[in-house]
């Protein structure tokens, strides 16, 4: 009778030594693919002319409720409405305070003054 070799099958502990090396190996510094997202798309002129049109709207009323609340942070007195330039006027500090886009900037250094 001849020998032939037989080859042994691998232990459980060396198929984990195999799986481990093959995982450090991959462990090293992740990148990520950078995707474009639907809808990022740069707009057109025609739509910038639309987007102007519509951020440049028509003053928003200040609540009353809100007026009521609101008092000059110089003075501490009291406010009133110009709706024509759309601001909050403190007569005692003589100062105007601009409203944008619907907030009060309350901000002394930003006011006009009157």
């Amino acid at each position: 009778m001849s020998k032939t070799p037989v080859k042994k099958p691998k232990t459980k502990a060396k198929a984990k030594s195999t799986k481990a090396k093959s995982t450090k190996a991959k462990a090293g510094p992740k990148k990520t693919a950078t995707r474009k997202r639907k809808g990022t798309a740069k707009p057109k002129p025609a739509e910038l002319e639309t987007v102007a049109a519509s951020t440049i709207a028509e003053p928003q009323a200040v609540d009353p409720r809100l007026l009521e609340l609101l008092i000059c942070p110089k003075t501490r007195g009291p406010l009133s409405y110009d709706r024509v330039r759309n601001e909050l006027v403190s007569k005692k500090a003589k100062l105007a305070y601009a409203i944008r886009d619907g907030v009060p900037i309350m901000l002394p250094d930003e006011a006009r003054r009157l």
